[in-house]
């Protein structure tokens, strides 16, 4: 990060350009910039000066960070719990640890607070009960996919493949208790 002047310079992590990586998000009051350097979900001071980690991400690139409206939490994507099932997390700035939001089975997408930060919209489509059953069932999973019943016309992207039987819908979660 560099003031358009170059006064002062801060290190952010190659991967924070939103290429696979957290794009930097400023607070609402914009005095801090939340981003990743290395694998840590880090807050970084207007003037570059003051960097303090919030949180691991372990081994997900998530590229979604949230403030909420008061600038008191942030909520983003980990895979803390389960490495092929990420989770929306929530931390609170000013110290503690982060805690799993929700505890869903499939692709979480893009997500936004409400503007009185009580609820988050976020894009959420279901593993399809097929993917889950061959999960459990060590010969299915070998055999993999056997045959399909195309049911629509658009059933194929690139770079993702045949899509999934579930379609994408917009959740709305609770930030009390993630439900």
């Amino acid at each position: 990060l560099c003031h358009t002047d170059g006064r002062w310079r801060t290190a952010v992590d190659g991967n924070a350009t939103g290429e696979g990586g957290v794009v930097p998000v400023w607070s609402p009051d914009g005095n801090w910039l939340a981003c990743a350097i290395g694998q840590e979900l880090v807050r970084v001071s207007r003037d570059g000066r003051v960097r303090e980690p919030l949180a691991t991400l372990h081994d997900w690139q998530g590229w979604t960070v949230r403030w909420s409206p008061d600038g008191k939490l942030i909520a983003f994507l980990s895979n803390r719990k389960d490495t092929k099932q990420p989770q929306l997390y929530l931390i609170p700035i000013n110290g503690g640890e982060a805690r799993s939001l929700t505890d869903m089975k499939g692709e979480i997408g893009p997500f936004s607070w409400s503007p009185d930060g009580t609820r988050i919209l976020c894009e959420f489509r279901k593993k399809d009960p097929e993917a889950s059953e061959r999960e459990k069932d060590e010969h299915k999973n070998e055999l993999g996919i056997v045959s399909r019943r195309i049911k629509r016309v658009f059933y194929k992207l690139d770079d993702y493949g045949y899509l999934p039987v579930e379609r994408t819908h917009l959740w709305i979660i609770d930030v009390r208790n993630g439900k």
